[in-house]
């Protein structure tokens, strides 16, 4: 594991950034609305987001009477009862800590500070902290991001607090009683910062990318957990194989994750509403880690086998019950997504098409027929080299593809019950028509200083010389596409001018003859 260890610190260094709700630390849930952590990172092989169920905690109006000021200054205020905290080990060099959460009200706001003191980088505008309320109304969410710093609904402060002695985020924010419409809230709270322990997760080498109907097919994943005695460990891991149709129905699922020890997966953590969406649950692996190692790498297999022929979006989904504080606990998962294409293990492939020219050159345009002997079959083409896909340009078998510029074209036949053919390729060079010179100003009598304009048509170069040798496309006197040109005759001139065209013949050379009157 060495070789894996190495990618995946390398990978830490860069998006340990990552998302810790403390819903571990208020296990002892009220009935209000449960919150799922929302999705900050675009679907990914190594960013999965930990999707944290966040149980809702009671506090009633008038409980820690107090005012705390916006003044952009932390202040030490007599701390009340510590409504929630919860210890962090970020898997990178910050340092363990406790997230603080005290709560006050006073007669126009409800106050929340987050004294959180493993976070002590100032990520400016990338990190926040969320207050989720249940007012019986409905649901509220109040966010105070590091940038501005206040705002929003409150003020984010990097500095120092009477907790620790050096410095680290704090943020408060002040919800307006006058939006609220009961006394008895229940709330949660989001926080994104430095301060995550999480499994990292890497394909172990190349996921597999085709298989034959009913063929056994393993997906090997390695992956790196910390361990903390005490303040933090984890214990069951498990890993589920789903396979799905849109990255949204993806975002959707992975969103509401949740599942048990018995494996089976809900909607909704509070009332364990059983998931009934269109993701389907391929397999499932459950291992444990040993208790007394610090850090634990493995490689797992996954192995499933599929019955149904044809494209297939995977995703891996790799879950860890996250034990904080010794008391509480929570789901966490991160994930991997891959694709595969299932063969018919019954089905033939259909036959690469033919092409009724030969690559080569060819003047002006190429017209190809295309056939497979696989009848009925579509022929799907590309023209630029590319592989084509059932979405690419077709014909109909025997169809003729018109080919006027310089191309590699590529076919495949597809056709209901095969597999798709192999694929025909070959190259066609089209030259265009001859250019002329012919508009060159004709042989006669000048009077000396008299100038013969050149004109050289759009699409064609002229090259000349006026010393009686004849030209090529390497002197240096042309006249380029579109442009005039005057020449000064002012002795015996012999003109000679070639036309060129791209991809095609340089033009016979044009003779001219100017003598002086």
């Amino acid at each position: 594991m060495t070789k894996t260890r190495k990618h995946i610190a390398i990978i830490v260094a860069i998006v340990m950034v990552l998302t810790v709700l403390p819903g571990a630390a208020l296990a002892d849930s009220g009935d209000g609305k449960n919150i799922q952590a929302g999705f900050p990172f675009l679907l990914g092989a190594t960013r999965g987001s930990m999707n944290e169920v966040v149980p809702m905690k009671t506090y009633d109006m008038g409980t820690n009477p107090g005012t705390v000021l916006m003044d952009g200054s932390v202040h030490n205020y007599p701390i009340p009862e510590t409504f929630a905290q919860f210890a962090t080990k970020p898997a990178s060099d910050h340092p363990d800590g406790t997230a603080y959460i005290w709560i006050y009200d006073d007669s126009e706001n409800v106050y929340f500070i987050n004294d959180w003191t493993s976070d002590n980088t100032f990520d400016a505008g990338d990190d926040f902290f969320t207050v989720h309320i249940n007012d019986g109304t409905g649901l509220k969410s109040y966010t105070q991001h590091t940038e501005p710093v206040g705002g929003e609904y409150g003020q984010a402060l990097f500095d120092y607090t009477q907790t620790v002695d050096y410095q680290h985020m704090y943020y408060v924010i002040a919800v307006p009683k006058a939006e609220l419409k009961s006394e008895n809230l229940k709330v949660g709270f989001e926080m994104y910062g430095t301060a995550a322990l999480s499994a990292n997760l890497l394909w172990n080498g190349t996921p597999p990318a085709t298989v034959t109907a009913g063929t056994p097919t393993s997906f090997v994943i390695d992956y790196s957990t910390t361990f903390v005695n005490d303040q933090f460990y984890q214990s069951i891991q498990k890993a589920f194989l789903f396979e799905y149709t849109t990255d949204t129905e993806l975002e959707e699922f992975l969103g509401d994750f949740y599942c048990d020890s018995d494996n089976n997966i809900y909607q909704d953590y509070g009332t364990y509403t059983p998931y009934t969406g269109p993701i389907k649950t391929i397999a499932c692996t459950t291992f444990s880690l040993a208790s007394d190692d610090r850090e634990q790498d493995g490689t797992i297999s996954i192995n499933a086998s599929f019955n149904k022929a044809g494209k297939h979006k995977l995703v891996v989904v790799f879950c860890y019950i996250y034990y904080i504080d010794s008391y509480s606990n929570e789901w966490h998962a991160n994930y991997l997504t891959t694709e595969i294409d299932v063969l018919d293990s019954k089905s033939e492939p259909a036959i690469q098409p033919t092409a009724s020219k030969k690559a080569g050159t060819y003047t002006g345009s190429a017209s190809v027929k295309l056939t497979s002997a696989t009848s009925e079959a579509k022929i799907y083409y590309t023209l630029d080299g590319t592989t084509p896909k059932t979405s690419s340009k077709s014909v109909n078998n025997g169809g003729t593809v018109t080919i006027s510029k310089t191309s590699i074209l590529k076919a495949i036949a597809v056709k209901s019950g095969y597999t798709n053919s192999s694929v025909f390729s070959a190259k066609y060079t089209i030259k265009t028509s001859k250019p002329t010179a012919n508009n060159v100003p004709k042989s006669k009598k000048v009077k000396k200083g008299k100038k013969i304009t050149l004109k050289a048509p759009a699409g064609t170069t002229l090259y000349y010389t006026t010393n009686g040798k004849s030209p090529t496309a390497k002197v240096k006197t042309k006249v380029s596409p579109g442009k005039t040109k005057k020449i000064t005759i002012k002795k015996k001139t012999k003109l000679k001018v070639i036309a060129v065209k791209k991809d095609c013949e340089k033009s016979s050379v044009v003779k001219r003859t100017y003598k002086i009157k």
